[in-house]
């Protein structure tokens, strides 16, 4: 997420005014949610396992 942070489509939006919620909502989230869909289920595997 940091990473995406510094990039020119998240930089433009806030040029043009949009706020943090926004940028978040609209443009990082897409991006980081296939990441947290692979972390989510190994831990749910792993909790599982560990049961």
């Amino acid at each position: 997420m940091l990473s995406l942070r510094s990039r020119e489509f998240v930089e433009a939006i806030r040029a043009l005014g949009g706020s943090v919620m926004r940028v978040v909502l609209r443009h990082v989230l897409p991006n980081v949610l296939s990441s947290i869909v692979v972390v989510a289920t190994l831990e749910l595997a792993r909790s599982i396992v560990l049961e």
